[in-house]
């Protein structure tokens, strides 16, 4: 084959007759086609250490993408069963609103019956603070008649006391004039004896 410059190939018939080693104007030395062969041959195996690299790279790869491949299957089935639940969870969810709604309501109820019957309590406790005042008012009025009418007694028992000892004085003196007159009138039968 014909060399041209800056071609690596060379013909199979290649002599001494070219100007240089490097193939200007001329075919390939032997020296050219020995080092342009050498050449070749450290590519071809730096090229198949090249692909061996790819090629375990890509075995590599290939177990990593295997690995994700499964993960995702694994999740696109648990997708996949949730996805078949997620009626049954729907109902379930709307039931247990369902019953928080009426648990709720319920509460709120309660909440006001409780709310109202205070109300009524506290009405009523205020209706018989209202009755025990009016009632401890009497009370304090009637405490007062009595003092008072403790009082006009133990005036009275005073009253009593001084004619008690009025009429004592008196049943004294009484008995003192009945003695003088058993003692006039004796001495008056004595005499007229």
């Amino acid at each position: 084959m014909a060399g041209t410059r800056g071609d690596w190939a060379c013909s199979s018939g290649s002599s001494s007759r070219t100007k240089d080693d490097d193939g200007d104007n001329g075919y390939c030395s032997n020296g050219t086609v020995n080092r342009l062969f050498g050449h070749a041959m450290h590519q071809y195996v730096n090229l198949e250490d090249s692909v061996k690299d790819l090629q375990q790279r890509s075995t590599l790869t290939r177990k990593d993408v295997d690995f994700i491949e499964k993960d995702v299957n694994r999740h696109e089935k648990r997708l996949i069963r949730i996805e078949e639940d997620l009626p049954d969870l729907r109902t379930e969810g709307q039931r247990i609103e369902r019953k928080i709604e009426e648990e709720t309501k319920r509460l709120v109820d309660e909440n006001g019956q409780l709310k109202e019957k205070l109300e009524g309590g506290f009405e009523r406790l205020k209706e018989l603070e209202e009755r025990m005042k009016e009632r401890v008012g009497q009370l304090e009025e009637r405490v007062e008649e009595m003092s008072d009418r403790l009082e006009e007694v133990e005036v009275k028992g005073m009253l009593l006391e001084d004619r008690q000892a009025d009429v004592e004085k008196a049943y004294k003196r009484d008995n003192r004039a009945r003695l003088l007159i058993l003692v006039v009138i004796t001495a008056l039968v004595v005499l007229c004896c």
